[in-house]
C-alpha cells in the first residue's frame, strides 16, 4: 500500500534567498523541510510538496516562475517524491500556461530524482496532456469556503467520469483536495489529498 505525505500551500517562505532559491518558512519548520522529508521517509511514507507555476502561490507565497530548474533541482536534493504544481498568481498576460506546465516536467525530468509530477492542466481532451504530468486536476476545491457536502464528493465523481479512460499506468485523474476547516473566513485550512494509486 502505498502511503504520502502531502504538505500543500503555505510552507515555503514569502521570498526566494538572496541566491535565487526557494527555501522554507523557518518559523513553521525551524528545523527545515529536508529534515522533515527525512522525517517522514523514516516513518515508510513518501513525501510531497507544493509549488506553482506563476510567481505567487494561492496563499501569495513565494512560487516557481522562471525558476523551474532551479526548484526541481531542489525540491530532488531534498528527497521530495511529488510535486504539487498549482495555477495561481502572477503569471504575465499571455502566458502559454500548457507550456510552463511542460517546462516544470522537464526540469523534474532533469533533476536526477523520480518525483510524481501534479498539474492542474484541466484540458484532458488534449492527448499530449499524459506525456507532461503523472495526474492533473479534474475539478475544483471539495467544501472551499468551509462549508462541506457528501454532494462536493459526488460532483467531483460525476466531473472524472468522462475522463476514466485516460486513466492508466504512469496517469491517474485528480479529483484533488478535500477541504477541512473550521468557520470561514478566518479558519486556516488542512487540505487532504484524495488519490487513487
Amino acid at each position: 500500500m502505498r502511503r504520502e505525505f502531502i504538505r500543500d500551500d503555505c510552507w515555503s517562505s514569502w521570498n526566494r534567498t538572496d541566491d535565487g532559491r526557494l527555501t522554507w518558512n523557518h518559523t513553521t519548520f525551524p528545523s527545515g523541510i529536508p529534515a522533515l522529508v527525512d522525517y517522514v521517509h523514516t516513518k515508510g511514507m513518501k513525501f510531497g510538496i507544493y509549488s506553482a507555476r506563476c510567481a505567487a502561490t494561492c496563499a501569495r507565497r513565494a512560487a516557481s516562475l522562471g525558476h523551474y530548474a532551479e526548484d526541481a533541482e531542489t525540491f530532488a536534493s531534498w528527497g521530495v517524491d511529488f510535486l504539487k504544481f498549482d495555477n495561481c498568481h502572477g503569471c504575465p498576460a499571455g502566458t502559454d500556461t500548457t507550456q510552463q506546465f511542460r517546462e516544470m516536467h522537464d526540469a523534474l525530468n532533469q533533476s536526477g530524482r523520480h518525483i510524481v509530477y501534479s498539474t492542474e492542466l484541466y484540458d484532458l481532451t488534449d492527448s499530449s496532456t499524459r506525456s507532461i504530468t503523472h495526474m492533473t486536476r479534474v475539478g475544483g476545491d471539495i467544501g472551499g469556503g468551509g462549508h462541506f457536502a457528501f454532494a462536493d464528493i459526488q460532483r467531483e465523481v460525476n466531473m472524472m467520469l468522462p475522463f476514466s479512460s485516460l486513466a492508466g499506468p504512469g496517469y491517474f485523474n485528480d479529483p484533488d483536495c478535500l477541504m477541512v476547516t473550521q468557520q470561514p473566513p478566518t479558519a486556516t485550512a488542512v487540505a487532504i489529498r484524495v488519490q487513487t494509486p
